[in-house]
């Protein structure tokens, strides 16, 4: 099982790093949705601290299902500006987005890393 994991990280990396110049568009874009959903939705949600929570924990959840990329440190660090993504969304401007993604390219890096070093002492 662990195994399978540590040949996914490049393939996750690499996912990652192709839409990371993306992330201004996906910005814009998420802004355009949600004004699009508040004027047509039947029951809109409103974008603020609530709905920035709820963001952060998907993504979370989503980039690291099973905790092993990021640490807690990271988590905390990055909670810190959780409560931003509203504010950014609605102004255009996703640096949490951007600051989210740098830290699980680097993460998933370093795992890469740890995984070749020891196929390496594996084979020696």
């Amino acid at each position: 099982m662990h195994r399978s994991r540590l040949f996914i990280s490049p393939v996750i990396l690499s996912i990652v790093s192709a839409f990371t110049p993306l992330l201004a568009q996906d910005c814009r874009s998420a802004r355009e949705l949600i004004e699009h959903l508040n004027k047509h939705h039947l029951e809109p949600r409103e974008v603020n601290d609530r709905f920035a929570a709820g963001v952060f924990v998907q993504m979370l959840g989503l980039l690291d299902p099973d905790r092993i990329f990021f640490t807690a440190k990271d988590s905390l660090e990055l909670s810190r500006s959780a409560l931003l993504i509203d504010d950014q969304v609605n102004s255009g401007k996703c640096a949490f987005i951007s600051a989210l993604s740098d830290r699980y390219v680097q993460r998933v890096n370093r795992y890469a890393s740890l995984a070749d070093s020891l196929l390496a002492q594996k084979k020696n």
